[in-house]
């Protein structure tokens, strides 16, 4: 039901809201778009969902909203977003999601967040760093790193 697409929890996402992605639509090539939170889109948008697809995404360049499957969506830093690049009907788009990109930032959704594939919406977005090498204290008494493998 539509209520329960409202209510299911993030974790079952694949992809965050505020997300800057590529989307796929019949008929159209790869695009610039910005996963957006349900409960924040117009009611006439909220209103034309179908089925069960979790995802409402704000089309760069044309502003245009549609419901989409995550098998129709790609990170934005995807393995084929150079391909995804190339294609000349983006270009207006792109050069939005560069802007994007590059101030972290949409006027519409506030800070946007792009994932480069390495990290899911179940992981914390900040990555886990690797605990320092111990030292081991060597007979002259300097320190040394402790080798790891």
């Amino acid at each position: 039901s539509l209520q329960s697409i409202y209510t299911m929890p993030a974790k079952q996402l694949k992809y965050k809201t505020n997300s800057l992605v590529w989307v796929k639509l019949k008929g159209y090539p790869w695009w610039p778009a910005i996963i957006y939170d349900i409960e924040n889109l117009p009611e006439d948008i909220k209103d034309n969902k179908k089925g069960t697809t979790p995802y409402c995404a704000r089309f760069l360049g044309s502003g245009d909203f549609s419901w989409i499957a995550a098998k129709d969506i790609n990170n934005w830093k995807c393995k084929s977003h150079d391909k995804y690049l190339k294609n000349k009907r983006v270009n207006a788009a792109v050069l939005e999601a560069a802007q994007i990109e590059k101030d972290g930032t949409d006027s519409q959704v506030g800070d946007v967040y792009i994932n480069d594939g390495s990290d899911s919406v179940n992981e914390k977005s900040a990555k886990k760093k690797k605990p320092p090498a111990k030292s081991k204290t060597t007979k002259k008494g300097t320190s040394k790193k402790k080798e790891t493998q």
